[in-house]
Order: C-alpha cells, then sequence, then structure tokens
C-alpha cells in the first residue's frame, strides 16, 4: 500500500465510454478505489470522504452512473450489468483497474457484478448496505414499485409529493436530518437526485430483476459488510454476510457517517474502517 499522502484536492473531469461520458470527481495518488454512490445521489456524496481516502494512500474515484449528475443522460432500459460494464468500460479508457470497490444499497449490486466481471482485478470490496432479498422479495418489491410514466402539473404538486417522500426517506436513515438551514445543500442534492430518478422510469425495477443473494456467493474477493441501526436494508445483513465466501461485517453504532445530512458530521470512522480493511485484505493478494 502506497504511504498517506498529504493531498485533499479534489479534481473533476469526464471519463469517456462507448454508451456516452461519465462525470467523476478524484483525489490522491496509489491504488484506485471506486466508489459508486447511491442511486438518488452523485458521486458528491463521497466529496468529503476522498481527502480522508487518498491521506491514507489510494487515488479515490467516485463516478455519477450514466444518467445521475453530471454524467451523460442514458437512453433505454438499463440493467444492472449494463451500468456495470459502462463502469469498467471508463475505468479501462484510463487504464485503472477496479482494484477496490465500494457500493451501497443498488450500487452494492453493481460492485457485485463488476467484481464478478473482473475475479483477477479486485483485490477486495465493500458492500455497505446490501438488498439480499430472496425472489419473492424481489417479485413483491417489482409489483410495488413499477411507477408509471410521472405527469408533471402546473401547480407543482408532482414536485411537492416528490419532496414528501424524499425527506421521509431521508429522515428514515437519519432522523435529525431536520428542514433547517444548515442542511439545505445537502437536502437539495438529494432532492435533485430524486427528480432524476422520477424522469427515468424504470431504474429502480431493473436493479429488482437482480438477483444479487445468488450472485454474493461467488464473489472471489474478499468482502466487508456495512451497516447501521436506521438502514433500511439492515434487515438483511445477515443474510447478505452469511452467502459471502471471504467476508467480514461491521455495524456503526449509530446513524451510518454518509446517511448524516448535517454539513459538520464527523466521517473519519467510515474512511478508516474501510482503508483498514483494504489495507489488511489487499496486501494479502
Amino acid at each position: 500500500m502506497k504511504p498517506p499522502s498529504p493531498v485533499s484536492r479534489v479534481s473533476k473531469g469526464y471519463l469517456a465510454t462507448s454508451r456516452g461520458d461519465l462525470h467523476f470527481r478524484h483525489c490522491g495518488e496509489g491504488h484506485p478505489l471506486i466508489l459508486l454512490h447511491l442511486l438518488a445521489q452523485a458521486s458528491k456524496m463521497y466529496e468529503p470522504i476522498l481527502p480522508l481516502l487518498a491521506r491514507q494512500g489510494f487515488k479515490a474515484i467516485a463516478v455519477d452512473l450514466m444518467g445521475y449528475g453530471r454524467s451523460d443522460k442514458r437512453t433505454g432500459r438499463w440493467m444492472v450489468e449494463d451500468f456495470a460494464e459502462n463502469v469498467l468500460d471508463a475505468l479501462n479508457g484510463i487504464g485503472a483497474a477496479p482494484e477496490y470497490l465500494v457500493g451501497g444499497h443498488f450500487t452494492a449490486m453493481i460492485a457485485a457484478e463488476m467484481a464478478l466481471r473482473r475475479p483477477h482485478s479486485v483485490r477486495a470490496m465493500v458492500l455497505d448496505g446490501v438488498p439480499a432479498w430472496d425472489a419473492e422479495m424481489r417479485s413483491r418489491l417489482q409489483a410495488t414499485n413499477s411507477a408509471a410514466e410521472v405527469t408533471w402539473d402546473a401547480d407543482g404538486d408532482t414536485a411537492r409529493q416528490q419532496w414528501i417522500t424524499m425527506l421521509q426517506h431521508v429522515q428514515r436513515l437519519d432522523p435529525r436530518a431536520d428542514v433547517v438551514a444548515a442542511n439545505e445543500p445537502a437536502l437539495r442534492d438529494i432532492f435533485i437526485g430524486s427528480l432524476e430518478m422520477t424522469a427515468r422510469p424504470g431504474t429502480a425495477e431493473a436493479f429488482f430483476a437482480y438477483p444479487l443473494i445468488d450472485r454474493l456467493a461467488r464473489i472471489a474477493a474478499p468482502v466487508l459488510v456495512l451497516g447501521s441501526p436506521t438502514d433500511t436494508l439492515r434487515p438483511w445483513h445477515d443474510a447478505a454476510v452469511a452467502r459471502i465466501p471471504d467476508v467480514r461485517a461491521y455495524l456503526f453504532d449509530d446513524v451510518h457517517p454518509l446517511y448524516r445530512v448535517a454539513p459538520d458530521t464527523d466521517r473519519r470512522e467510515y474512511a478508516d474502517v474501510i482503508c483498514r480493511f483494504f489495507s489488511t485484505v489487499g496486501d494479502q493478494k
């Protein structure tokens, strides 16, 4: 592992792929550490984390998935396999292998698929909230989340309802996420991401079709599974851990550091946990 670096500046750019350009943020030099954002957000969620990872000797790269953040818009229906191949295509263009991977919630599926497609490249990975649903649960979720095309109205009712739904979800993860001035930038970013998801119905349904619970047993790389008390996927944490051959687990005592909306949140615990894991298992491969 490369020695810690004092670098703290986060740079931005674009990665060319066969299906459009991916926007990304990066910081540091060393082994590539690829971070995949939660679906309703973009790589900006990792901006406070990137310098912490860079100081531990990683080249931290956080991408905006195609159709999110500042990446190009996508056309047609994309499945988990499409997102995974697209990120791998982008990394290949800059000569970076996905040596270390982080994905959470739905992007845990993308990270798992990337590891299965590049088993000799991935040294270790973190799955941060794992939707380890069985076939019955996935079928039920598909049925209840098959959203029709959203109709936008002149009086703004659609946008208001989207705000309420988004806020309820955020406050389940972080009960202290009050609508106050200090929290406004983070809530705004999440809201914009949720609007982008609504504008492209079909994304979530595609993820419900992916049998992650069956794929987990095929991952050869060491995996760290993260969880927290308020995480909506906490009920499936143990099922995920039981499926993965080479696994470690870590549960945060309180609200997950990445789910905290307050701008003064100390996220060092998150960075320390994943860097300690990567440093330990990565050097063994």
